[in-house]
């Protein structure tokens, strides 16, 4: 029997049958729905899985791009570096973003990552990196620093450093910055004969010679009296008493009468007249200084362009007063000191800054601010160090305490004396060399540079690290490794007649017991300080090499080494005077169980670093049992 249905029916019956309709009605829209569903679930698959093929390619792309550079960078190191030529470039460390170099793992963390550098470089004392499309050359190890100091280019100059400051530091307006690029003279007497600089705006040489006078040369005296006197009335405003004083911080407690005692000692009164609050802003500003250089923007870091703003301007303000209100009899009986401009060096520095192109008196303000920045940055931190390695062992106490009782050592003025103390200065060197990180930079505009067997390109950047000559175990004396060089060791630059094994420099002890013995007992003699025969390990300020038979001429300062720091002077006198006078004076408990302070990363390469945490302390004057 047949049961076909003719397919026009199907309509009526679907009609005739109510329940019919009602099912064939929901299947159609079913069928419909499912028919629009699928059209866009296959369009919306497609189209994600073409933007995934995309990414995925992008993504196979770049990690190409990066694997490739890694892969490429490291050939070449490898074969840069077994390069056996006589004369060469230094190879260039294997990195992996194009352009960008090793910029974030040096931006970010910088202590870090040398550290981990040293280690993969080895025995590679001249390497290169790439940071941002800009080649950086390093150069480290004894040989190479002791021919560096002692090169003779004929242009050897680093405009771009102070350019690279007064502009992101200090703010100064990019027309004033250009004479410090243009700047190719030098910092001789007579300029470099290829420079076309006009002699007023030879600013490399004018304040070479400003810093020289007044860090080192006849300006120093007073300044160092100037002061002690300050910092011997701020010293006695703490009001330190015979009860404990505790404060949460020991390097901010005492950066404070420091910082001002020496910006009243350069600069004179006007500066904490016009802004009480004048050292307390400019030590709240230090910290931004790293965050500018690396050219963060003003919505980034707006308390640190607040504060710049407001110390330049009370510096302009202070120079306006002073020009306004100086008079030549307001000069001190010694011919340097004046109430209005403070010193002869910011006189003199007025007369020749006035006259620069393009330089109007916000630019001279920018300009003696960063001079303020440079004498402050360093030295008060490396001071309160002293103390705190000091205080932290009762038996370098003692003994330096012992030291200044037998000296008869009653003041800070006698500077003289306190540099006569070994143990003193020992500990002083010490400090130096265990909590200073800078990185001086060279740069020669019109010639290559050689070093022994390296060649650095013209118009590039070489920086001589101290760091990794401060660490150096193959030179630094550790007796054998029970002082490593990463420790404060307060004998580090004693050398004690009876002990052939002491001393800086590293000893072979053949007899141990005999190093041991000697070091323990009592008979090797009064020890002298020792910091000859170490230039090219010892460079805190860097290194001078001047023979004598220029020592007077027109040619100081065309050897390397006459770009060392003018106020390692200075520095040396602060530092020793400030640790003697709170040892002498006063009783200082550190509140923490640490012994071995770490250095923090926030001020690496610019001089004294500062401890990774705070140091807790409390002060008293002293008791004597």
């Amino acid at each position: 029997m047949s049961f076909d249905i003719p397919l026009g029916t199907i309509p009526s019956l679907i009609q005739d049958v109510p329940h019919l309709k009602e099912s064939a009605t929901h299947t159609l829209s079913y069928a419909s729905s499912m028919s629009s569903f699928s059209f866009q679930n296959i369009r919306a698959i497609v189209e994600d899985f073409l933007w995934n093929f995309q990414f995925l390619a992008f993504s196979v792309l770049v990690i190409g791009l990066l694997a490739a550079t890694n892969l490429t960078t490291r050939i070449s190191y490898k074969v840069m570096s077994s390069n056996r030529e006589r004369v060469k470039t230094p190879p260039t460390v294997p990195y992996t973003i194009p352009f960008i170099g090793h910029a974030l793992s040096f931006g970010l963390d910088p202590t870090s990552f040398f550290m981990g550098l040293n280690i993969w470089l080895r025995h590679q004392q001249t390497f290169c990196l790439k940071v941002m499309g800009t080649d950086l050359y390093f150069v480290n190890g004894r040989d190479n620093l002791s021919q560096i100091w002692k090169y003779r280019g004929a242009s050897i100059t680093s405009p771009g450093v102070p350019a690279f400051f007064i502009d992101r530091v200090f703010g100064m307006a990019k027309s004033a910055v250009k004479a410090y690029e243009l700047d190719d003279s030098g910092t001789t007497a007579l300029p470099d004969s290829r420079s076309n600089v006009a002699p007023h705006n030879r600013l490399d040489h004018l304040t070479h010679v400003g810093f020289a006078k007044l860090l080192s040369g006849d300006g120093l005296a007073g300044l160092y009296r100037r002061w002690a006197e300050d910092f011997a009335t701020r010293l006695k405003n703490l009001h330190i008493g015979e009860d404990w004083v505790e404060d949460a911080d020991i390097m901010e407690y005492w950066a404070n009468p420091l910082v001002s005692a020496l910006n009243k000692a350069l600069a004179g009164p006007l500066l904490e007249a016009i802004d009480p609050e004048f050292t307390r802003n400019f030590l709240k500003f230090l910290p931004y200084v790293p965050p500018l250089m690396k050219g963060l923007p003003r919505w980034w870091i707006p308390e640190g362009y607040r504060l710049r703003t407001r110390l330049t301007k009370t510096v302009q303000q202070w120079q306006g007063i002073a020009r306004a209100c100086f008079k030549e009899s307001d000069i001190d009986s010694d011919g340097d000191a004046d109430r209005w401009w403070g010193c002869k060096a910011f006189r003199e520095r007025e007369a020749f800054l006035s006259r620069v192109d393009n330089w109007d008196h916000a630019a001279v303000a920018s300009s003696d601010f960063g001079l303020l920045w440079g004498a402050n940055q360093n030295v008060h931190w490396a001071a309160v160090w002293t103390v705190v390695e000091v205080f932290k062992d009762e038996s370098i106490l003692a003994r330096v305490r012992e030291e200044l009782q037998d000296a008869n050592f009653e003041s800070n003025f006698d500077i003289d004396k306190l540099l006569s103390l070994p143990l003193l200065n020992s500990v002083y060197a010490e400090v130096m060399r265990l909590r200073v990180e800078v990185q001086h930079v060279l740069y020669s505009k019109h010639e290559v540079i050689r070093i022994n067997e390296w060649i650095f390109p013209k118009q590039r950047i070489v920086i001589v690290p101290a760091g990794p000559a401060h660490l150096d175990e193959d030179f630094w004396n550790s007796r054998d490794g029970k002082h490593p060089v990463d420790t404060f060791w307060a004998d580090r630059f004693l050398v004690y007649p009876n002990d052939p094994f002491s001393g800086p420099s590293k000893k072979k002890l053949t007899t141990l017991d005999v190093g041991d013995k000697c070091e323990m007992g009592e008979d090797r003699g009064r020890p002298k300080y020792k910091e000859i025969g170490i230039a090219s390990s010892f460079i805190p300020y860097g290194y001078i090499y001047v023979p004598k038979k220029y020592a007077n001429s027109k040619m100081v300062g065309s050897r390397i080494g006459e770009r060392t720091c003018p106020g390692r002077f200075f520095a040396r006198r602060e530092i020793i005077a400030f640790c003697a006078t709170i040892i002498n004076d006063y009783d200082v408990e550190l509140l923490t169980s640490e012994k071995s302070f770490k250095n923090g990363s926030t001020f690496y390469g610019l001089g004294t670093m500062r401890p990774l945490k705070r140091i807790p302390f409390r002060v008293r004057k002293r008791r004597i049992v």
